[in-house]
């Protein structure tokens, strides 16, 4: 069990659904979820505070701008664009509260930092 779960006294089945609607309500394809949740994962390992969905949708986030999609007329686009506005309002936090409190930690704890920087 991580501290991030037991401190919010949530199970993993409680993020899964609550993660799984933040991805209903964004349209988001599959692929790019199942990355997130990898990424997520991988991240507990670092003492993370805050609600797990917090550090969900920053693993979506980073999961969203690193894939590469192949559009309609064939090319290839890097990022899977999201409502970001979407994607505050269903977890609850301001641009502020997002970006200060857990966007610019996850990107030093994921080592993402240059590539944050450009979105």
């Amino acid at each position: 069990s991580s501290g991030i779960n037991a401190e919010y006294g949530e199970t993993e089945h409680e993020w899964e659904t609550e993660f799984t609607n933040l991805c209903l309500s964004l349209s988001m394809d599959e692929a790019t979820k199942i990355d997130a949740i990898k990424k997520f994962q991988t991240a507990q390992d670092f003492n993370l505070d805050g609600k797990p969905i917090y550090w969900l949708a920053c693993a979506l986030y980073d999961s969203c701008f690193s894939r590469q999609l192949v559009t309609i007329s064939g090319e290839s686009q890097k990022g899977n664009y999201i409502s970001f506005t979407q994607l505050l309002k269903t977890i609850g936090l301001s641009f502020g509260d997002f970006v200060h409190k857990y966007l610019n930690v996850w990107q030093i704890t994921a080592n993402r930092t240059d590539e944050f920087r450009d979105h």
